[in-house]
């Protein structure tokens, strides 16, 4: 090989080590910092018992819309354990129903919310569905009930909205990903 040969493949070789390294500067600056994760809102789910849907106010927003209802949450855990968090319209501890979309709730809230219930036990195959006397509102039952993993059983009305996180220990971490 000659002088020149032996330059050119220094020189390329430099050249494709520099572009890896910058490749890998520019890739590791995309993931978050370690310590954003520290400053993520965390609810703590250690007390949610099984067969209740729990209700909070939504860390993360502070507004109202729609007649007064505000960001919440829904937490419920089924009876293997598994936690499953939504996002919902909230009044106090009410929800507010959809009018089809989530984010837009009908006027009357609802204050009895959970899974259906046969002779005092929870019957999770029956879903979630609204327990106020008022909730068969024009004969919507079916279109404001749920399946327990968030699935509307109507036709028209929107599934649950999923809320991103993870579980860590006690703690739901709202926005945490894999």
């Amino acid at each position: 090989m000659s002088k020149r040969k032996n330059l050119v493949m220094v020189v390329l070789s430099l050249l494709a080590f520099g572009i890896a390294a910058i490749v890998y500067v520019f890739v590791k600056s995309l993931s978050p910092h370690d310590q954003a994760g520290a400053t993520l809102p965390r609810i703590n789910i250690a007390d949610v018992p099984f067969g209740v849907v729990v209700v909070l106010a939504d860390p993360r927003w502070d507004y109202e819309y729609y007649y007064g209802f505000r960001p919440g949450l829904l937490i419920y855990k089924n009876k293997y354990g598994k936690i499953r968090v939504w996002a919902a319209p909230i009044k106090g501890t009410a929800i507010g129903m959809p009018e089809f979309k989530w984010m837009r709730p009908m006027y009357q809230p609802c204050y009895n919310f959970g899974p259906v219930k046969v002779n005092g036990v929870v019957d999770e195959s029956k879903g979630l569905t609204c327990h106020d006397p008022a909730a068969n509102f024009m004969g919507l039952a079916e279109e404001l009930s749920w399946t327990t993993g968030g699935k509307n059983l109507g036709k028209m009305t929107e599934d649950m909205i999923p809320v991103t996180g993870l579980i860590e220990g006690d703690y739901f971490i709202i926005g945490k990903d894999l």
